[in-house]
């Protein structure tokens, strides 16, 4: 009976062919799951940005309507014509004349103008193409600032023809693959009531196209 005893095992069969079988079926799942996810990524990638549409930003969750960027020559322009047309309608502009210290550092405020702001409005003129590095590198953040939840977060407005303007390696990046209805055109001595300034008005007033 001793020998009988000392060949005496407990069957533990049940237990491991359970969890095998457990462990089969995750994996199957696993890869039925990562099948089903790859054949539809397309759709699975417009529901996830359905669903983001639900909690987009607003334009009152930015400080301002519209930062804009223009050149130093054109100050004059954007503080006694662009400014007091594009107020008229209740667009609250970013001018950096008013809102950035004496001694700070301009790369920085280029930055912090852009993600304090609904809109960028470029405004783009000879002087604008011919300045300094903070244009080119205004329009680069500009352009960095579009996103799929701000698709249409640039405007440019035109002052003169596009083709007197020299060239401009970002601006030209920029217009390549950027929809139309976001570029304007507008002459320096149109009046304030004029319907161009009321258009750029509401494009920058859109909450969504």
């Amino acid at each position: 009976m001793a020998a009988w005893d000392s060949l005496w095992r407990r069957c533990i069969g049940q237990r491991v062919f359970a969890l095998a079988l457990v462990c089969f079926f995750l994996q199957m799942l696993t890869l039925v799951t990562v099948y089903l996810v790859s054949r539809s990524w397309t759709h699975i990638k417009y529901a996830w940005y359905a669903w983001r549409h639900l909690i987009l930003p607003r334009r009152h969750d930015f400080r301002k309507d519209a930062y804009v960027v223009y050149a130093e020559g054109d100050t004059e322009f954007v503080f006694n014509k662009l400014g007091p047309c594009l107020e008229r309608f209740g667009v609250r502009l970013l001018l950096r004349h008013i809102e950035d210290l004496p001694g700070s550092i301009i790369a920085e405020n280029i930055v912090k103008n852009t993600e304090d702001s609904w809109k960028v409005l470029l405004v783009v003129t000879r002087a604008f193409s011919q300045c300094d590095w903070s244009c080119s590198f205004s329009v680069q953040q500009a352009q960095r600032s579009i996103s799929d939840t701000l698709p249409d977060r640039v405007l440019v407005l035109f002052l003169q023809d596009l083709h007197t303007l020299p060239p401009m390696a970002s601006l030209e990046l920029l217009l390549r693959n950027y929809p139309e209805r976001n570029v304007f055109h507008a002459h320096r001595d149109l009046p304030e009531r004029h319907a161009a300034w009321e258009a750029l008005a509401s494009a920058i007033l859109r909450e969504r196209n």
